[in-house]
């Protein structure tokens, strides 16, 4: 009698590591690692083992594996929540969404929690330097690092540039430069003027910090 008792309870007795068959993706992983962080597993592997897989079987799980695997490196490091973030897109909510609907189904509370506050917006924090303006012809390339942005706006003016009447360059755009010589040539005339294009460059920078 004692011989089939053993027998049964370690027929009973769950593998360590078990695998899952998710939506046709295999993951393995420890029990602990499922049951630790999921109500949903937890449940469905308490209690008797008859008629489940033994090791070196899978279990199927009716799921969408591209969303899977973010659950389970989730329950793998509990707290290290997943960043779907880049540069030029910004926030993945899309993901997020189906992440969060995942996570409420297989009751990873914290995880689902984290989503439905947007605890990710935290992640990620933009500083905005002061806008610049600079010389056209000062713009040179300049290496900077992954998590800088810099922009260069360029805005086409126009303005009327003051004209010495002795039409001495250094006086051009500088009335103030004129002396006795340049008014007497002056005289009665009207002031001249001549419309003269140019470019204005404004500067702006960005920088992303990582708070995880």
């Amino acid at each position: 009698m004692n011989v089939t008792s053993s027998t049964n309870d370690a027929s009973d007795t769950p593998p360590s590591t078990i695998t899952l068959d998710v939506g046709g993706q295999k993951f393995k992983t420890l029990l602990s690692t499922l049951t630790s962080e999921s109500g949903y597993f937890h449940s469905l592997f308490s209690g008797r083992w008859a008629g489940t897989p033994t090791e070196g079987e899978s279990y199927f799980i009716d799921a969408d594996p591209d969303t899977f695997k973010h659950l389970l490196r989730y329950m793998r490091r509990p707290g290290v929540f997943p960043l779907f973030w880049s540069k030029s897109s910004g926030f993945d909510y899309s993901m997020y969404k189906r992440l969060e609907h995942e996570a409420s189904f297989f009751q990873i509370d914290e995880l689902s929690a984290w989503i439905k506050r947007q605890g990710y917006l935290d992640e990620i924090q933009l500083q905005i330097g002061m806008p610049l303006e600079q010389s056209i012809n000062l713009i040179a390339p300049k290496t900077i690092k992954g998590n800088e942005e810099i922009d260069h706006h360029f805005f086409l003016e126009s303005r009327n540039v003051y004209l010495c009447p002795r039409r001495i360059h250094i006086h051009r755009g500088h009335p103030e430069k004129c002396g006795a010589a340049c008014r007497k040539v002056q005289g009665d005339a009207a002031v001249e003027y001549e419309e003269e294009q140019s470019v204005r460059v404004v500067v702006t920078s960005k920088t992303f910090q990582f708070n995880n």
